[in-house]
């Protein structure tokens, strides 16, 4: 055990891997900062009243049978911390969901990780002349996938790619 603990510290983070998840981080600010007036959904105004009443202590706005209450307790912590004025909720929300994006990547760096591990660890699984991805060319393809997917779900990707 000790030695995997340390194989595991003594691994170097590829130029790749840094350099995407930093663009990753960057690409999430720029997101966020972009979108800070304005909220470009219905359900998006209907989380910021719920988590408006919760912040003012209405908690039955919690529990309802249409909306997830997770999310809109998180804004609510963050309403009633950062006390914006009305203009500026937009831009608390943002600030919170970059906040929950950057949560995220955590999780799946650790799921990455972990992953990789694990394959790692039991080569024996592998055909004998397989030609399997090295951990570094895994560590690449999870974190571009990542990227992919982090900016199909802002709108970015599909905004640069649509032809008509």
């Amino acid at each position: 055990m000790a030695a995997n603990r340390q194989y595991r510290i003594t691994q170097r983070v590829p130029l790749a891997i840094v350099v995407i998840v930093a663009a990753i981080i960057v690409l999430g600010a720029v997101d966020a900062w972009a979108g800070r007036r304005s909220f470009a959904t219905a359900d998006g105004t209907a989380y910021v009243n719920m988590a408006a009443a919760i912040a003012s202590g209405h908690l039955t706005a919690w529990i309802n049978g249409i909306w997830s209450p997770v999310y809109p307790l998180v804004l609510a912590l963050a309403l009633s911390a950062a006390a914006p004025a009305a203009p500026a909720e937009f831009t608390a929300v943002r600030i919170t969901n970059f906040g929950i994006f950057l949560l995220t990547m955590a999780s799946f760096g650790w799921f990455l990780r972990n992953f990789l591990e694990t394959r790692m660890a039991k080569p024996a699984c592998l055909e004998p002349n397989s030609e399997a991805l090295g951990r570094d060319a895994m560590l690449v393809v999870g974190w571009a996938s990542f990227a992919r997917l982090a900016a199909r779900r802002s709108g970015g990707v599909s905004r640069w790619t649509r032809r008509c």
